[in-house]
C-alpha cells in the first residue's frame, strides 16, 4: 500500500455466526451444516470384524511404491472395480486405529483423520485427505466432537472442498515384484502440509489378508504423503484376486 495508507486485520470466531458470513459460508459448500440437538451415536467401529492389527502380515509400502492416483500418473495394469462393492465392505461405518499418541479415522469415501485427544477433548487434528462424500449430511458428519473452544460437529470442523479430481472410484493393482495385487483408492485435499505447502494427501491400499485378523496401517511414505494399508479376509474372494 502507498503512502500512509493501513490495512487493519482482525480474526475472531464472533462474527462466524453473522448472516452474511453464513451466506457466503452456504454458496461455498451448498449447505451450511446443522448443529445436531441430541447425541448423535457413534458410528465409528474396528476395521471390518477384528480389531487387533497383524502387523507382521502388513505388506512394505514405501515411496516407490505408493503412485497416487492423479489423472496424469495412471497405474500400469491397473482397471476399476464397482464402487458398490468397496461400499458393502467398508459399510456406513469409520475404521479406528490407535497408534501410538495419534489416532487415525478412515471413512470410505470421506476422509483420513488424524486426531489426539485428551479426556475426550481433540488437542490435535490432521485431515489427511478427503474422499467425495466429505461433505454429505449424515450421521459420520453430524457426530459431535468437543475441542477446547466448544463443541461441534464434523461438518462444522470440516471447512474444506474435496478435490474434484478425487472421484472415490477404487482400482485393482496387479502384483509387482515388489507388492501384492492390491485395491486401491486416493483421498486428496486434505491440510495444507507446512513443508510442501500443498494439501495432504493419502493413497488407501486394500490387501487381501486370509489368515486374518483384519487390521490397518499409517504410513508417512514422502512428506505429507501417506499409505493407508488394510489388510481383510473381506477381498480373498474377489474375481481380480482370484484369477491373479
Amino acid at each position: 500500500y502507498m503512502g500512509c495508507s493501513y490495512v487493519v486485520t482482525f480474526h475472531s470466531t464472533v462474527p462466524c455466526e453473522w448472516p452474511e458470513l453464513r451466506s457466503a459460508f452456504e454458496a461455498r459448500f451448498q449447505k451450511l451444516p446443522e448443529e445436531t440437538p441430541d447425541p448423535v451415536p457413534d458410528p465409528i467401529q474396528e476395521p471390518f470384524s477384528h480389531p487387533a492389527p497383524v502387523v507382521a502380515d502388513f505388506p512394505l509400502v514405501d515411496s516407490r511404491m505408493t503412485r497416487l492416483l492423479h489423472p496424469a500418473q495412471p497405474i500400469p495394469g491397473a482397471r476399476p472395480v464397482p464402487r458398490a462393492r468397496l461400499d458393502m465392505a467398508f459399510g456406513n461405518n469409520c475404521q479406528r486405529l490407535v497408534d501410538g499418541w495419534w489416532e487415525y479415522e478412515f471413512c470410505n469415501t470421506k476422509w483420513l483423520r488424524q486426531v489426539h485427544t485428551e479426556d475426550g477433548i481433540v488437542k490435535a487434528e490432521h485431515w489427511l485427505g478427503l474422499g467425495p462424500m466429505a461433505l454429505q449430511q449424515d450421521a459420520v458428519g453430524r457426530r459431535a466432537v468437543r475441542y477446547d473452544d466448544g463443541t461441534r460437529t464434523m461438518l462444522q470442523q470440516l471447512r474444506a472442498l474435496p478435490n474434484p479430481k478425487v472421484t472415490g472410484e477404487w482400482q485393482f493393482v496387479p502384483a509387482t515384484s515388489d507388492l501384492r495385487g492390491h485395491y486401491t483408492t486416493l483421498l486428496s485435499g486434505g491440510n495444507v502440509c507446512d513443508i510442501t505447502g500443498k494439501p495432504r494427501e493419502t493413497q488407501v491400499m486394500l490387501f487381501c489378508s486370509p489368515s486374518g485378523p483384519d487390521g490397518m496401517k499409517v504410513s508417512e511414505v514422502k512428506p505429507c504423503q501417506y499409505a493407508l494399508v488394510i489388510t481383510a479376509r473381506v477381498p480373498c474372494n474377489w474375481p481380480e484376486l482370484k484369477s491373479g
